[in-house]
């Protein structure tokens, strides 16, 4: 996409050319603009609402006019048919969207703005691509992506090639329109070509995860765990094994605070299971998941950005240039960082945190968006499960922690700045 926007701008010689992908987010059309030409990457990742205008009344000043160019031509009556009884004829052929054209966009005043408002035209060309590039683009014959065979669900999904002169003011020709449609329709084309490879990634990383999720017969009846038992297995007998030992060291301190007692119950338990989440095996299966390819249930990042929290990433850092908390976001940050952070958790460290990723606000997240329920993660993730288990635990031990140095010292370890 990027290089079909940069040849359109060096070719015709004008300065921006964009590509959007318009989605349904709850029932709200929004356009994501997903590529561009190099001097114009500040529209990546930008969202344009759809603001539906009930008839008679005005579109919204400069909130965008780009939807416009997803309607499709009304027919014209035919005037020679008066007959009421008479059949309607039906159109030879579909009425399809055609480009939306802007000469001068300083003087429609539906136009939005990137960036200073400067002369210019405007161009939209509407297409369509049919992609696997969404939560279900992938099913099983089962039901259960869990177990194959596996095969191709795609959608239909409207975008535009988008294309601009602003602020190098001069109308768009009969030429350059041709010229924008040919290369528009050619991408599609292409983009067409990797959905094969798209799918068989993808394919690769269900098999995979399905292998580790699933039992090995080993003959005669008998089975041996999945690597997703033993992982959690591991897991729980190192908590057990340290909160053990926390509990015969405090067996001669009958006098110690509740709250002591709470704090190094929690503590043991979450250092326990940091180890077994920032070393092998756990490591390379949880770094499996940057694998799969197409989009995931918004629970997953939400998860994987309240673990970033918990370990002091910036929540600016694990958000995309536009701000948004996305697969590819979290991806690129939490996951090569996870397993190595997590080892240095202190729940008892004394620090200043930004009151986004104060204890409180990180609670507040996970309770609003339901991330701390191991059962609402796909099977595939087999190693979500665990991650939760270990949030939950991280959360409780810097509360007790909290709690507790408060009541014993009356010291602050968490100060918000």
């Amino acid at each position: 996409m990027d290089t079909c926007a940069n040849f359109v701008c060096d070719y015709l010689n004008i300065p921006a050319a964009y590509v959007a992908v318009k989605r349904d987010e709850g029932g709200t059309e929004t356009l994501h603009y997903v590529s561009s030409n190099t001097s114009q990457k500040k529209v990546l990742f930008c969202k344009r609402l759809s603001k539906p205008v009930d008839e008679g009344e005005e579109a919204p000043i400069r909130q965008g006019v780009s939807f416009d160019a997803f309607k499709i031509p009304e027919i014209p009556e035919d005037p020679q048919q008066d007959d009421a009884d008479e059949e309607p004829v039906q159109p030879k052929t579909n009425p399809q969207p055609s480009p939306l054209i802007i000469d001068n966009v300083m003087r429609d005043n539906r136009v939005k703005f990137f960036g200073v408002p400067k002369l210019g035209s405007y161009l939209a060309v509407p297409l369509t691509l049919e992609s696997i590039d969404h939560e279900d683009g992938v099913k099983s014959a089962s039901g259960d992506l869990n177990n194959g065979p596996y095969s191709k669900n795609p959608r239909t999904f409207p975008i535009l090639f988008c294309a601009d002169t602003i602020g190098k003011f001069r109308r768009f020709t009969a030429k350059d329109i041709e010229v924008i449609k040919l290369v528009a329709a050619k991408m599609v084309e292409v983009i067409q070509t990797f959905e094969q490879k798209m799918f068989d990634k993808h394919v690769a990383f269900l098999e995979r995860q399905r292998t580790h999720n699933n039992p090995v017969q080993l003959g005669g009846g008998q089975f041996q765990p999945s690597v997703a038992s033993n992982l959690i297995a591991n897991a729980k007998a190192a908590e057990d094994h340290a909160a053990a030992q926390v509990s015969q060291e405090l067996a001669d301190q009958p006098d110690a605070l509740d709250s002591l007692r709470t704090y190094k119950d929690l503590t043991a338990r979450v250092l326990a299971m940091a180890n077994i989440l920032g070393n092998e095996p756990f490591h390379s299966h949880f770094r499996y998941i940057e694998d799969h390819v197409l989009p995931v249930p918004q629970i997953v990042p939400n998860l994987l950005f309240a673990c970033g929290m918990a370990l002091g990433m910036s929540t600016e850092s694990m958000k995309d240039s536009a701000g948004h908390l996305t697969w590819a976001s979290v991806k690129a940050k939490v996951i090569p960082e996870f397993t190595m952070v997590v080892r240095q958790f202190d729940p008892s460290e004394v620090k200043s945190v930004p009151r986004d990723i104060s204890i409180a606000a990180i609670k507040l997240f996970c309770e609003t968006t339901s991330v701390l329920e191991p059962g609402s993660y796909p099977g595939y993730f087999y190693v979500l499960p665990l991650v939760v288990t270990w949030l939950q635990k991280a959360i409780a031990a810097r509360e007790a922690a909290i709690a507790y140095f408060k009541e014993a010292e009356n010291k602050d370890i968490e100060i918000i700045v």
